[in-house]
């Protein structure tokens, strides 16, 4: 090839950057297929895709990633392809075999070398009269706009051909546009388009999406909807009443759903634009795309209308200043390319010709195709190909951040709030409902009372009914010590006297940091009687979430052992009462009687904290009558006075509700152990032995990591309780191979599995 080159276009320079950090990715691969359906003219079409480098220049872009120059190389000898053509018209499915083709090579990256084409082309045979025609190009060498340029040259000059006619095709050359925008970067309108960004945008803003999936679990889906008809005629005639684009609509309603569902005010996200404010700049193809941050503002006292016109002056202006390239900022930002972008969600629109006239003996249509690659958490992507194809939109996302239903439900709901502009133009946003009428109907049926219907009482009115009726039996066991319903009753029955005496009164938090064990659950019963809520506190946690979490109660009591005390002390505010060593005494000498006042079912009976993985950790308001529902009356398990469960969860795990309640208020017995026990396989056996242990809760991880010898742990075991994500097939075969009374749940209900 004849190597003469030139600096990069602006636009590619972000795209090569990329590239070359990610070189095995294909994010930068554009394309797709045209259907041609009809009697096509084989010879003629060859000649137009043959010959097309003699009128495009963007054929004649090469690069190579190894070259520390950022260099276009440009092959002023390249003028002929040789278009080859794949049969699949013998396959027992040839459209399905061709679309997994398609998408297989669309998937693959570039080689980007100076020897090497950064474009794929290929003539696919469906049938005598069915081609598909596709085309793979990277990015540095064409936009979205210039693909859809070179898809209706293709279209034009196959029809000149075959119909006879002589048009002169003469495109701009992208090499002397690409040189007159490399002088951009040194010009005046450089500095004064980077003064004005920098400005608008002061600092990095916060993470607006937070990833809820383990590391390594990264990857990119795409979930597509095809709006109909109608809802798409009801989508352009707001366009018309608002003077809106698509785009501006979608971004009033991501400024509405993020506004009222975070507790953000203010949004960037990233906007694509097509940089071709000429006609000359419209008749190239070549790479002039870019991404512009669009910056806006949730304020709910604001009207509809207000905010569509807002939105259209914010993007006015800012296209005056669309030259500068968003990566300049980034940088100046200090985002680097580990982080990620300086936007997360980015809004795409593409209204793009894609009517094609190939002459009266071909019917043509296009199929645009996305790579299973995308550096942004999430993209919406409406693609509007005129009149003659559907209404389509794309949402790209990472699996790190997203499902797919929860995708689903957020595009759902995003359009859902385009829908109720047209009514509401004068009407405040705060006013606009995020969720739909069916959404809301679900909610409903969904909090409805269940069908066997719980006792509306309380956590300790349901306990003192157990002592009623088993006062003798054993409600608790640790180690060689147990203690009777009655026991149970009494020791905590002193405890939240002597609570009260300490100023405990109904409602307030009371932190709990106590190993597991009798104590514990004594002091846990003592707070609900005494009327206020157990905060259970980790022993094993850092000192800074436990800090957190004391000051977020704003807790003026505290239960805790002397081992752990130092964890509290550090709040002077704070009273740290010790049941099993300075308070011992006080609490013996307090009545073991009960307290006389009546605890309603809708009091909270305990907070406990989120793990903080998406954020801060936030406390979860659990009432007496949640845990109640949760444990009695219920027909995904039935607890019941012969039952004994080993608790194996950590006392600020929400597993132990079930575990501790549905023990203690249907008298089963509760069987507690040490860390150890729980990790030690053979100690573990020992105590579901020695005790008659029938129930027992594990997480799913932990489920199904187990060994054939561990699964011979549960022999005797009647129920098993698995929460998290689905249970392992192999240990589910395991379990009703060696129990076949064993009763396998998933969380709290009954499994598929079983």
């Amino acid at each position: 090839m004849s190597d003469t080159f030139f600096s990069l276009h602006p636009a590619q320079q972000e795209v090569y950057t990329d590239q070359l950090l990610n070189s095995n990715s294909p994010l930068y691969n554009i394309g797709g297929y045209i259907v041609l359906k009809g009697k096509l003219n084989k010879d003629a079409f060859q000649e137009v895709i043959n010959s097309a480098a003699a009128d495009l220049d963007f054929f004649k872009l090469r690069f190579d990633l190894q070259d520390p120059d950022f260099l276009c190389h440009y092959d002023e000898g390249y003028n002929a392809f040789q278009l080859q053509e794949l049969d699949f018209s013998a396959e027992v499915n040839p459209e399905e075999s061709a679309k997994s083709w398609t998408q297989e090579q669309f998937n693959i990256p570039f080689n980007l070398r100076k020897k090497d084409f950064p474009f794929e082309q290929c003539l696919l045979k469906i049938s005598e009269k069915e081609h598909w025609f596709f085309g793979k190009y990277h990015h540095l060498i064409t936009d979205g706009y210039g693909f859809i340029v070179w898809i209706q040259y293709i279209a034009n000059k196959y029809h000149s051909l075959i119909s006879g006619t002589e048009i002169e095709f003469n495109y701009p050359l992208y090499k002397d546009e690409a040189v007159k925008a490399s002088e951009y970067l040194k010009s005046g309108a450089f500095e004064t388009d980077a003064a004005y960004w920098k400005e608008k945008i002061q600092s990095r803003p916060d993470k607006l999406l937070h990833k809820g999936r383990q590391a390594g679990e990264s990857s990119t889906s795409i979930v597509q909807f095809i709006i109909p008809d109608d809802q798409r005629q009801l989508l352009e005639e707001l366009q018309r009443d608002t003077k809106s684009s698509l785009q501006q609509l979608t971004l009033a309603a991501l400024l509405i759903y993020f506004g009222k569902t975070t507790s953000k005010s203010e949004f960037i996200f990233g906007v694509p634009i097509h940089k071709r404010g000429s006609r000359t700049l419209r008749n190239t193809v070549g790479m002039f795309s870019g991404i512009l941050p669009f910056k806006g503002n949730f304020d709910e006292t604001k009207t509809v209308s207000d905010v569509l016109t807002e939105i259209s002056g914010i993007q006015r202006a800012d296209y005056r200043h669309q030259n500068y390239p968003i990566g300049e900022l980034s940088r100046h930002l200090k985002v680097n390319n580990a982080e990620g972008y300086l936007y997360e969600v980015l809004v795409n629109y593409e209204p793009l010709n894609f009517e094609l006239n190939f002459g009266e003996e071909i019917q043509a249509s296009i199929v645009r195709l996305a790579n299973e690659d995308e550096r942004n958490p999430l993209q919406l992507a409406w693609r509007d190909y005129g009149p003659q194809q559907a209404l389509e939109l794309q949402v790209h996302f990472s699996t790190e951040n997203f499902t797919s239903q929860e995708v689903a439900m957020l595009a759902e709901r995003i359009v859902f709030i385009i829908e109720q502009f047209q009514a509401s133009l004068h009407q405040n946003i705060g006013s606009i409902s995020i969720l739909s009428s069916a959404e809301i109907n679900q909610l409903e049926t969904f909090q409805a009372p269940p069908s066997r219907p719980y006792p509306l009482k309380s956590i300790v009115d349901l306990f003192n009914e157990q002592v009623q009726q088993s006062g003798d039996k054993v409600a608790i066991i640790e180690s060689a010590t147990s203690l009777t319903y009655t026991e149970l009753d009494q020791r905590s029955n002193r405890q939240a006297h002597y609570l009260q005496s300490k100023g405990l009164e109904a409602g307030m938090l009371v932190p709990l940091c106590q190993d597991r064990g009798i104590e514990m659950m004594i002091s846990i019963l003592a707070i609900l009687k005494a009327g206020g809520a157990y905060v259970p506190l980790d022993p094993s946690y850092p000192q800074d979430r436990i800090t957190f979490m004391l000051e977020d109660t704003g807790a003026r009591i505290a239960i805790s052992s002397k081992d752990h005390k130092t964890k509290l002390q550090h709040l002077s505010a704070l009273e740290i009462i010790e049941p099993e060593d300075a308070d011992a005494a006080a609490i013996a000498a307090c009545p073991g009687t009960r307290l006389q006042h009546t605890i309603s079912p809708n009091e909270l009976a305990y907070v406990i904290y989120t793990s903080g993985s998406t954020g801060k950790p936030k406390g979860v308001l659990v009432e007496h009558k949640n845990v109640v529902s949760l444990v009695k009356e219920v027909d995904y398990v039935n607890p019941d006075p012969e039952d004994t469960l080993l608790v194996t969860g950590s006392p600020s795990f929400d597993a132990t509700t079930f575990e501790y309640w549905s023990m203690l208020l249907n008298g089963g017995r509760l069987v507690l152990c040490s860390e150890e026990e729980l990790l030690d396989h053979t100690r573990l056996k020992e105590q579901i032995r020695k005790h008659g242990v029938t129930m027992m809760w594990f997480t799913s991880s932990w489920f199904n990591q187990l060994t054939d010898t561990d699964i011979s742990l549960f022999e005797g075991l009647k129920t098993i309780l698995v929460g998290g994500e689905q249970l392992s097939e192999e240990h589910i075969r395991k379990f009703k191979a060696q129990y076949k009374n064993i009763k396998l749940l998933n969380g709290y209900g009954p499994t598929e599995n079983t």
